[in-house]
């Protein structure tokens, strides 16, 4: 990764999360830096390779029903 690709995924997280920030919304700025270094990649032409971008998705996507679970039975054993 080029410094130039560095900067601009991180300003780019540092907008959506300044933006979800004022506007209420939650947002993980994990899942935000990752979209932002992944724009990055296509920005510059590299490309985003299929199964790494599967991954992504299918890690974005099971983080919220695993974390209910686990927080909430966590819950149910300490209480």
């Amino acid at each position: 990764m080029l410094p130039a690709q560095g900067g601009s995924a991180e300003l780019a997280a540092a907008a959506v999360t300044g933006v979800a920030g004022f506007t209420g919304f939650p947002v993980s700025t994990i899942h935000v830096v990752t979209g932002g270094i992944s724009g990055t990649m296509v920005g510059s032409g590299a490309g985003l390779r299929p199964a790494t971008a599967w991954q992504i998705a299918t890690a974005w996507v099971l983080t919220l029903p695993a974390t209910i679970v686990l927080s909430g039975g966590l819950f149910y054993l300490l209480s």
